[in-house]
């Protein structure tokens, strides 16, 4: 496949073709909308010149759970024929690279301790009497939202990084 350029352009999402395609189950998209919703489209959905999908399916069908009706995209001249389309797929779908088990601890571990803290901070924030909120008669009005799921650190970081809950985890971050 060529490195031909690409440029970014909005496009209406009812414009782009699917075209086959030789993934049918799309998984869970439920969760891959609400990661959308969240953090924006942090990878963007690719297209030919004339609007075929290249890669993005996934992406493109949370987008439209969310009402989306319009998406940036990157459109990547050089892909024609449907020999290049297969090959752009396959590389799409096939070249991942999944984290390792010592990436997925570390990743585990940092998450733990930054849920930790955060917590520890609204738990703070909302205390009768307060520093952070002197003056104030105990009421939590300044605290964010918490964005994460409902639940200690252990649980929450295990969630992040394996996308499951796991029942126990030993001292190492581990599942037993």
């Amino acid at each position: 496949m060529s490195s031909a350029p690409g440029v970014e352009l909005e496009r209406s999402i009812d414009s782009i073709q699917i075209g086959a395609r030789h993934r049918t189950d799309l998984g869970d998209l439920e969760s891959l909308a609400e990661s959308i919703r969240q953090h924006g489209l942090l990878q963007p959905i690719t297209v030919t010149p004339e609007g075929l999908l290249v890669c993005g399916r996934r992406r493109l069908e949370a987008l439209r759970l969310l009402g989306m009706r319009k998406v940036n995209v990157w459109v990547r001249a050089g892909i024609s024929g449907r020999l290049t389309e297969l090959l752009a797929e396959q590389d799409e779908n096939t070249l991942h690279k999944g984290l390792t088990l010592t990436e997925t601890a570390t990743l585990y571990a940092e998450c733990k301790k930054l849920l930790s803290e955060d917590a520890s901070r609204r738990q703070k924030a909302s205390r009768f009497g307060s520093p952070s909120t002197p003056g104030m008669d105990g009421a939590v009005t300044v605290t964010a939202p918490q964005t994460t799921p409902a639940g200690d650190a252990r649980v929450q970081a295990a969630v992040i990084t394996t996308g499951k809950q796991a029942r126990q985890l030993d001292s190492a971050g581990g599942s037993r």
